[in-house]
């Protein structure tokens, strides 16, 4: 299922539609029965060296998070390269015995996942891990919660994982047993909090496709997310749309965009009471109150008619109590000439 924004507000999740991801349930035919030999090869992430100084526990989080983002990134990878057959393969190197995609063909697996885009389609499309959190419940269970950002905005999987042997808890050998989708469609849930990269994803791909649905529909949606603080507050949307099609300023890059990467370190700076008065005024509704900054950069890469030039376009956002994050400032500074 698609999901819309309108010109005003953010379409947010309401209620969640959970969906048991069991990747062997797209096999309907009785009488399958995995092998229990399980891959007989062992993908170069999951083989890589583990330092041995760190906590048993910390090193199965390591073991679990790189499995499950080289599963995800092989799926996502292979559906951009309209290739997702090889994404499926590596896929299937990394399911348990327990999961029935292992008795799929990698073709087979892609044609499943691509008939149900209505409940892979985020898993194939997102462009950011936003959160990652891992649960070692035994030395041979463990369960990772993602949240993916992506052109839906916000999804989340819960991954369950199994050990082949329980001898080592800082063995890396983990394989993927099921995933459970959890997808946000509607826009009254009041527990989801958009995040730094969300609200970055939400206006670069609006100002991205600039008119749709309506003449310039990006630019109202850029301007719902400026700061008080950012003097394009000021702006009314037509002379903000000048802006970015003056080619005399660098911001033409924000509309014409090919391909986004964010950044996933953040920097966060917490903001005491008595940092600054001005932002801690107590008037219009506590709009001006502050109690985080952060600053994120994300790598553009420009269309053909610009070299496919690489940009880096940097956002400044305060956290307010009142409306969440909104962005002060944005950098664009070419990195290729």
């Amino acid at each position: 299922k698609k999901i819309f924004m309108n010109s005003s507000a953010w379409l947010l999740p309401s209620k969640m539609v959970r969906s048991v991801l069991l990747i062997g349930i797209l096999v309907c035919v009785d009488g399958l029965q995995p092998s229990r030999g399980g891959s007989g090869r062992v993908s170069a992430r999951r083989s890589s060296s583990i330092p041995t100084e760190m906590n048993k526990v910390e090193v199965g989080r390591a073991a679990v998070e790189a499995v499950v983002r080289e599963a995800a990134e092989a799926l996502r990878d292979g559906a951009r390269s309209r290739d997702l057959v090889a994404g499926a393969a590596v896929f299937k190197e990394l399911v348990s015995t327990e999961n029935a995609a292992g008795e799929l063909t990698p073709s087979e697996l892609a044609a499943a996942l691509e008939a149900h885009l209505e409940v892979y389609g985020p898993l194939l499309a997102f462009d950011n891990f936003a959160e990652f959190h891992i649960e070692i419940e035994s030395p041979s269970s463990a369960v990772a919660t993602t949240t993916l950002v992506g052109p839906a905005g916000f999804s989340k999987f819960e991954w369950a994982l199994s050990r082949r042997n329980d001898n080592e808890l800082s063995t890396n050998e983990w394989f993927i047993d099921a995933v459970e989708m959890i997808t946000p469609v509607q826009d009254e849930d009041e527990d989801f909090t958009p995040s730094p990269m969300w609200v970055a994803s939400r206006v670069l791909k609006a100002l991205r496709s600039v008119d749709e649905p309506d003449s310039n529909h990006g630019v109202d949606v850029a301007l719902d997310f400026v700061s008080p603080d950012n003097p394009s507050s000021s702006l009314t949307r037509e002379i903000f749309r000048s802006y970015l099609d003056d080619k005399t300023y660098p911001y033409g890059i924000l509309t014409r965009w090919q391909d986004m990467r964010i950044d996933p370190d953040i920097f966060f700076d917490d903001v005491d009471d008595d940092d600054d008065e001005q932002f801690n005024d107590e008037d219009a509704t506590n709009e001006k109150s502050i109690t985080k900054r952060a600053t994120l950069d994300v790598t553009l890469i420009d269309d053909d008619q610009h070299d496919n030039t690489e940009w880096t376009v940097t956002l400044e956002m305060s956290k307010y109590k009142s409306r969440g994050w909104l962005i002060d400032r944005v950098w664009c500074e070419t990195l290729s000439s």
